[in-house]
Protein backbone atom coordinates (compact mmCIF):
# COMPACT_ATOMS: atom_id res chain seq x y z
CA UNK A 1 0.00 0.00 0.00
CA UNK A 2 1.62 3.86 -0.68
CA UNK A 3 -0.01 6.69 -0.04
CA UNK A 4 0.13 9.98 -1.43
CA UNK A 5 0.03 13.48 0.62
CA UNK A 6 -2.56 15.77 -0.63
CA UNK A 7 -3.98 19.42 -0.04
CA UNK A 8 -1.06 19.80 2.95
CA UNK A 9 -1.71 16.68 4.58
CA UNK A 10 -5.10 17.22 5.47
CA UNK A 11 -6.21 14.58 2.74
CA UNK A 12 -4.87 11.40 1.96
CA UNK A 13 -5.33 9.23 -1.20
CA UNK A 14 -4.62 4.93 0.23
CA UNK A 15 -4.13 3.36 -2.98
CA UNK A 16 -4.75 -0.34 -2.28
CA UNK A 17 -4.22 -3.60 -4.83
CA UNK A 18 -6.89 -5.40 -6.36
CA UNK A 19 -9.17 -7.58 -4.16
CA UNK A 20 -7.43 -10.55 -3.20
CA UNK A 21 -9.51 -13.28 -4.58
CA UNK A 22 -8.35 -11.98 -8.08
CA UNK A 23 -5.16 -13.21 -7.39
CA UNK A 24 -4.78 -16.65 -9.06
CA UNK A 25 -8.22 -15.83 -10.79
CA UNK A 26 -9.82 -13.37 -12.93
CA UNK A 27 -12.92 -12.08 -10.95
CA UNK A 28 -15.99 -10.80 -13.36
CA UNK A 29 -16.64 -7.17 -13.15
CA UNK A 30 -19.63 -8.24 -10.89
CA UNK A 31 -17.56 -10.35 -8.53
CA UNK A 32 -14.73 -7.17 -8.70
CA UNK A 33 -17.63 -4.53 -7.60
CA UNK A 34 -18.93 -6.61 -4.80
CA UNK A 35 -15.32 -7.74 -3.30
CA UNK A 36 -13.25 -4.56 -4.16
CA UNK A 37 -15.44 -1.34 -4.61
CA UNK A 38 -18.90 -2.02 -2.63
CA UNK A 39 -16.53 -2.29 0.69
CA UNK A 40 -14.56 1.12 -0.31
CA UNK A 41 -17.43 2.75 -0.75
CA UNK A 42 -18.85 1.81 2.55
CA UNK A 43 -15.75 2.65 4.42
CA UNK A 44 -15.85 6.36 2.52
CA UNK A 45 -19.42 6.66 3.24
CA UNK A 46 -18.59 6.52 6.89
CA UNK A 47 -16.23 9.74 5.67
CA UNK A 48 -18.89 11.58 4.35
CA UNK A 49 -21.32 10.74 6.59
CA UNK A 50 -18.88 11.65 9.96
CA UNK A 51 -18.92 8.31 11.27
CA UNK A 52 -15.22 8.04 10.46
CA UNK A 53 -13.17 10.96 11.81
CA UNK A 54 -10.09 9.70 9.38
CA UNK A 55 -9.38 11.28 5.89
CA UNK A 56 -8.20 9.09 3.44
CA UNK A 57 -9.87 8.17 0.24
CA UNK A 58 -9.03 5.54 -1.81
CA UNK A 59 -7.98 4.34 -5.08
CA UNK A 60 -8.37 0.56 -6.60
CA UNK A 61 -6.75 -0.98 -9.47
CA UNK A 62 -8.19 -2.51 -12.20
CA UNK A 63 -7.38 -4.81 -14.70
CA UNK A 64 -8.38 -3.84 -18.28
CA UNK A 65 -9.80 -6.88 -18.91
CA UNK A 66 -12.85 -5.70 -16.91
CA UNK A 67 -12.71 -2.31 -16.83
CA UNK A 68 -15.48 -1.83 -19.59
CA UNK A 69 -18.15 -4.12 -17.35
CA UNK A 70 -17.08 -2.67 -14.22
CA UNK A 71 -18.23 1.06 -15.98
CA UNK A 72 -21.43 -0.45 -17.25
CA UNK A 73 -22.26 -1.38 -13.44
CA UNK A 74 -21.57 2.17 -11.94
CA UNK A 75 -23.36 3.42 -14.68
CA UNK A 76 -26.36 1.40 -13.87
CA UNK A 77 -26.15 1.76 -10.37
CA UNK A 78 -25.34 5.86 -10.03
CA UNK A 79 -27.63 8.68 -9.44
CA UNK A 80 -29.01 10.56 -11.99
CA UNK A 81 -27.21 14.16 -12.10
CA UNK A 82 -29.87 17.19 -11.89
CA UNK A 83 -29.18 20.36 -14.10
CA UNK A 84 -27.97 22.83 -11.83
CA UNK A 85 -29.16 26.53 -11.56
CA UNK A 86 -26.01 27.53 -10.73
CA UNK A 87 -22.44 26.86 -8.28
CA UNK A 88 -24.29 27.21 -4.95
CA UNK A 89 -27.39 24.82 -6.40
CA UNK A 90 -24.57 22.65 -7.66
CA UNK A 91 -22.59 22.51 -3.88
CA UNK A 92 -25.72 21.56 -2.31
CA UNK A 93 -26.56 18.68 -4.03
CA UNK A 94 -23.20 17.57 -3.76
CA UNK A 95 -23.23 17.42 0.23
CA UNK A 96 -23.92 13.75 1.17
CA UNK A 97 -22.42 12.35 -2.31
CA UNK A 98 -19.52 9.56 -2.96
CA UNK A 99 -18.28 10.53 -6.05
CA UNK A 100 -16.35 7.87 -8.01
CA UNK A 101 -14.43 7.97 -11.21
CA UNK A 102 -12.88 5.29 -13.48
CA UNK A 103 -9.87 6.37 -15.04
CA UNK A 104 -7.23 4.94 -16.79
CA UNK A 105 -3.53 5.00 -15.32
CA UNK A 106 -0.32 4.02 -16.80
CA UNK A 107 -0.94 0.46 -17.61
CA UNK A 108 -4.37 -0.51 -15.79
CA UNK A 109 -7.45 1.43 -14.82
CA UNK A 110 -7.89 2.56 -11.17
CA UNK A 111 -11.16 3.74 -9.13
CA UNK A 112 -11.27 6.88 -7.61
CA UNK A 113 -13.38 7.39 -4.47
CA UNK A 114 -14.27 10.70 -3.07
CA UNK A 115 -16.55 12.85 -0.72
CA UNK A 116 -17.98 14.65 -3.77
CA UNK A 117 -17.73 18.03 -2.33
CA UNK A 118 -13.78 17.44 -2.70
CA UNK A 119 -13.80 18.40 -6.56
CA UNK A 120 -10.32 19.53 -6.25
CA UNK A 121 -8.58 16.93 -5.55
CA UNK A 122 -7.70 15.43 -9.51
CA UNK A 123 -4.76 13.17 -8.71
CA UNK A 124 -5.23 11.36 -11.71
CA UNK A 125 -6.49 11.73 -15.75
CA UNK A 126 -9.70 13.26 -15.56
CA UNK A 127 -12.97 11.58 -16.31
CA UNK A 128 -16.67 10.97 -15.60
CA UNK A 129 -18.07 11.21 -12.53
CA UNK A 130 -20.50 8.65 -11.14
CA UNK A 131 -22.04 10.02 -8.04
CA UNK A 132 -23.92 7.37 -5.32
CA UNK A 133 -25.71 8.95 -2.33
CA UNK A 134 -23.57 8.31 1.14
CA UNK A 135 -26.18 7.08 3.06
CA UNK A 136 -27.09 4.05 1.12
CA UNK A 137 -23.73 2.94 2.05
CA UNK A 138 -23.60 3.95 5.41
CA UNK A 139 -23.45 -0.12 7.70
CA UNK A 140 -25.73 0.11 10.00
CA UNK A 141 -26.31 -2.82 13.01
CA UNK A 142 -29.02 -3.96 10.49
CA UNK A 143 -25.95 -5.27 7.49
CA UNK A 144 -24.85 -7.68 9.89
CA UNK A 145 -28.12 -9.50 10.15
CA UNK A 146 -27.58 -12.66 9.15
CA UNK A 147 -31.07 -15.16 7.94
CA UNK A 148 -29.19 -18.17 7.88
CA UNK A 149 -30.79 -20.93 6.00
CA UNK A 150 -34.72 -18.76 6.39
CA UNK A 151 -36.54 -19.76 3.79
CA UNK A 152 -37.04 -16.60 1.40
CA UNK A 153 -40.88 -15.87 2.23
CA UNK A 154 -39.56 -15.58 6.10
CA UNK A 155 -36.80 -12.67 4.84
CA UNK A 156 -39.78 -11.18 2.35
CA UNK A 157 -41.96 -10.87 5.44
CA UNK A 158 -39.21 -9.95 8.10
CA UNK A 159 -38.13 -7.09 6.02
CA UNK A 160 -42.04 -5.89 5.10
CA UNK A 161 -42.38 -5.76 8.77
CA UNK A 162 -39.19 -4.21 9.82
CA UNK A 163 -38.96 -1.38 7.08
CA UNK A 164 -43.05 -1.14 5.81
CA UNK A 165 -44.39 -3.21 2.92
CA UNK A 166 -44.45 -0.08 0.45
CA UNK A 167 -40.77 0.35 1.44
CA UNK A 168 -37.35 -0.08 -1.15
CA UNK A 169 -35.94 -2.56 0.88
CA UNK A 170 -39.44 -4.68 0.66
CA UNK A 171 -39.81 -3.71 -3.30
CA UNK A 172 -36.35 -4.93 -3.46
CA UNK A 173 -36.35 -8.37 -1.83
CA UNK A 174 -39.60 -8.94 -3.74
CA UNK A 175 -37.73 -8.25 -7.02
CA UNK A 176 -34.92 -10.63 -6.27
CA UNK A 177 -37.55 -13.39 -5.46
CA UNK A 178 -39.24 -12.64 -8.81
CA UNK A 179 -35.76 -12.98 -11.07
CA UNK A 180 -34.67 -15.69 -8.86
CA UNK A 181 -38.04 -17.79 -9.42
CA UNK A 182 -38.12 -16.52 -12.74
CA UNK A 183 -34.47 -17.70 -13.95
CA UNK A 184 -34.97 -21.38 -12.11
CA UNK A 185 -38.81 -22.34 -13.32
CA UNK A 186 -39.34 -20.50 -16.57
CA UNK A 187 -37.95 -22.61 -19.42
CA UNK A 188 -39.31 -21.39 -21.93
CA UNK A 189 -37.85 -17.93 -21.10
CA UNK A 190 -35.32 -17.13 -24.04
CA UNK A 191 -31.63 -17.34 -23.29
CA UNK A 192 -31.35 -13.21 -24.29
CA UNK A 193 -34.08 -12.62 -21.74
CA UNK A 194 -32.85 -14.44 -19.02
CA UNK A 195 -28.87 -12.83 -19.10
CA UNK A 196 -30.84 -9.53 -19.04
CA UNK A 197 -32.94 -11.17 -15.74
CA UNK A 198 -29.24 -12.73 -14.54
CA UNK A 199 -27.77 -8.97 -14.45
CA UNK A 200 -30.77 -7.16 -12.90
CA UNK A 201 -30.48 -9.75 -9.83
CA UNK A 202 -26.46 -9.26 -9.85
CA UNK A 203 -27.16 -5.89 -9.13
CA UNK A 204 -30.03 -6.06 -6.70
CA UNK A 205 -27.21 -8.65 -4.94
CA UNK A 206 -24.90 -6.01 -4.48
CA UNK A 207 -27.99 -3.34 -3.80
CA UNK A 208 -29.48 -5.35 -1.23
CA UNK A 209 -26.81 -7.73 0.32
CA UNK A 210 -27.47 -10.44 2.87
CA UNK A 211 -31.18 -10.71 2.40
CA UNK A 212 -30.73 -11.29 -1.04
CA UNK A 213 -27.93 -13.79 -0.74
CA UNK A 214 -30.41 -15.56 1.87
CA UNK A 215 -33.20 -15.45 -0.67
CA UNK A 216 -31.01 -16.77 -3.31
CA UNK A 217 -29.57 -19.57 -0.86
CA UNK A 218 -32.90 -20.63 -0.33
CA UNK A 219 -34.18 -21.13 -4.09
CA UNK A 220 -31.05 -23.04 -5.07
CA UNK A 221 -31.43 -25.61 -2.38
CA UNK A 222 -34.82 -25.99 -3.36
CA UNK A 223 -33.79 -26.34 -6.71
CA UNK A 224 -30.79 -28.75 -6.07
CA UNK A 225 -31.68 -30.42 -2.48
CA UNK A 226 -34.97 -30.79 -3.10
CA UNK A 227 -34.70 -31.48 -6.16
CA UNK A 228 -37.13 -28.80 -7.36
CA UNK A 229 -35.48 -29.18 -10.98
CA UNK A 230 -37.90 -31.87 -12.14
CA UNK A 231 -40.14 -28.99 -12.43
CA UNK A 232 -38.35 -27.64 -15.38
CA UNK A 233 -37.35 -30.71 -16.89
CA UNK A 234 -40.04 -32.67 -19.24
CA UNK A 235 -39.03 -36.23 -19.09
CA UNK A 236 -36.94 -36.98 -16.26
CA UNK A 237 -36.48 -40.76 -16.95
CA UNK A 238 -34.92 -39.81 -20.72
CA UNK A 239 -32.91 -36.67 -19.99
CA UNK A 240 -30.40 -37.94 -17.67
CA UNK A 241 -31.99 -34.57 -16.36
CA UNK A 242 -29.70 -33.40 -13.05
CA UNK A 243 -26.94 -32.47 -15.40
CA UNK A 244 -28.89 -30.71 -17.70
CA UNK A 245 -30.91 -29.15 -14.73
CA UNK A 246 -27.80 -27.72 -12.79
CA UNK A 247 -26.32 -26.02 -16.33
CA UNK A 248 -29.36 -23.50 -16.29
CA UNK A 249 -27.95 -22.08 -13.03
CA UNK A 250 -25.33 -20.69 -15.77
CA UNK A 251 -26.43 -17.61 -18.28
CA UNK A 252 -23.50 -16.48 -20.27
CA UNK A 253 -21.35 -15.12 -18.52
CA UNK A 254 -23.46 -15.52 -15.05
CA UNK A 255 -23.05 -18.03 -12.39
CA UNK A 256 -26.21 -17.86 -10.26
CA UNK A 257 -24.59 -20.25 -7.69
CA UNK A 258 -21.38 -17.14 -6.86
CA UNK A 259 -24.38 -15.52 -5.66
CA UNK A 260 -24.83 -16.99 -2.29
Amino acid sequence: MSEADLSGGTRRLSLISSPAPEKGKRLSPDEFFQTGVLPSLKRVAAIVSGEDGSADYEVIEVSDQIAVGLRRILVSMALKVPKFKGLADKAAWMEGKIAVRLVENYSCHVVVLKDAEDMDLDEFASGKHYYFEAAGFVQTEGDNVSYGDSNYWQIKKAIEKKEGRNSEAAKDIRKVIKLIRALLYKPKLKEKNRETLASELCELRMKVGEAARAVVHDFIRDYDENDGWVEVIDDVEANGSYGQAMRRLEIGKFDLRRLV
